[in-house]
């Protein structure tokens, strides 16, 4: 019978210890997903697990893509254009790296889901865009970024029509 309690206690404490281990390890997974916010990139969710990707390379794919054009895309999605809208699906699953959602369980987005993942990309960057904070080690230029001011160029024509240089010529000096 003791044998049997001091046994039990052993397998509860191990059990204690490998729980405390997991959520040391989840914390500690937390703590880096934290990070990866502060350096500016962008998390989403590829349908199984949050991820984070740098947007630099994210618009350079979008750019190299065959078919996608900032200047055409954007505005035809909003006016509901099938093909514009499957052009710009085809352009984030692969800028994101995400396949076209197949079964529960496996990586991959939706037509629908894309389409809300580019949607929440340009909302990200455009907030990067405006965020007015400073870096850190940011300091205002020390140096004179203006010449000595300069007299203004006058018109030198008079109203006779002559010019101030030929009127000096034509009066005698004193």
């Amino acid at each position: 019978m003791l044998l049997w309690v001091l046994s039990s206690s052993v397998s509860m404490l191990v059990l204690v210890v490998i729980v405390r281990w997991y959520l040391g390890m989840e914390r500690a997974r937390a703590i880096r997903v934290a990070e990866s916010t502060d350096r500016g990139l962008f998390r989403f969710s590829d349908g199984v697990k949050v991820r984070s990707i740098d947007p630099i390379s994210v618009l350079m794919d979008m750019e190299a893509h065959d078919r996608y054009r900032f200047d055409l895309h954007p505005q035809r999605v909003a006016e509901g254009d099938k093909e514009s809208q499957e052009i710009t699906v085809d352009a984030v699953r692969g800028a994101f790296r995400v396949g076209e959602f197949t079964a529960i369980g496996r990586p991959g987005l939706t037509f629908l889901e894309c389409l809300k993942l580019w949607d929440s990309f340009c909302w990200f960057i455009d907030q990067q865009k405006k965020n007015s904070e400073r870096p850190r080690t940011w300091q205002p230029s020390m140096e004179r970024t203006s010449s000595e001011s300069v007299p203004p160029i006058t018109n030198d024509t008079l109203d006779s029509g002559s010019t101030v240089a030929e009127q000096s010529q034509s009066q005698p000096s004193p």
